[in-house]
């Protein structure tokens, strides 16, 4: 969960990641990662998260992710959250827009 999808260039990026399994048995020894890409497919940001176990239903505690990885950006750009679990099909994405700092033409 992500308090806005609009950011600007000064501003963390701060989001909670809740994992839901239901699948057969629980998942054991997991990496989760976090992916921030931008509109030119430049990775902003990447974080892995190793989880030992994730329990059929809700893991028990979200995983929070903060960063500052807006930084840099110049003008409007559509980007990409993307978090997955390594080497599994459960993935999901979420676009978010970033206002960074505008050029001086003068």
């Amino acid at each position: 969960m992500m308090p806005t999808l609009f950011y600007t260039c000064d501003d963390d990026f701060v989001a909670e990641v809740q994992i839901a399994h239901y699948g057969a048995e629980p998942l054991h020894q997991v990496t989760l990662q976090v992916h921030i890409i931008g509109e030119n497919q430049q990775v902003l940001f990447a974080h892995d998260v190793f989880i030992d176990e994730v329990p059929l239903g809700l893991l028990k505690q979200p995983l929070t992710i903060h960063a500052a990885p807006f930084n840099h950006v110049t003008g409007r750009q559509a980007m990409q959250v993307k978090a997955e679990i390594r080497d599994t099909p459960y993935q999901n994405q979420w676009d978010i827009w970033v206002y960074g700092k505008t050029e001086s033409t003068s």
